[in-house]
């Protein structure tokens, strides 16, 4: 699978993106199953695809 590197995010962009707080999408990451998952989830870094993650903010009518 090819990846627009545009289309990697960090929560803080994330927050960004959406506009709102990173503890926002911390709470989202973390608290709501229907998030999407990260693509790379270490100790030092996750990171989502932004094609995910703002669908998943449509669908729930969150900003995005």
């Amino acid at each position: 699978m090819r990846v627009d590197v545009d289309d990697l995010v960090t929560p803080s962009e994330i927050a960004e993106r959406a506009g709102v707080t990173a503890a926002a999408v911390s709470n989202w990451s973390a608290r709501d199953v229907t998030f999407p998952s990260p693509v790379k989830d270490t100790s030092r870094c996750r990171i989502w695809l932004w094609s995910e993650v703002q669908l998943w903010l449509r669908v729930t009518g969150r900003s995005g």
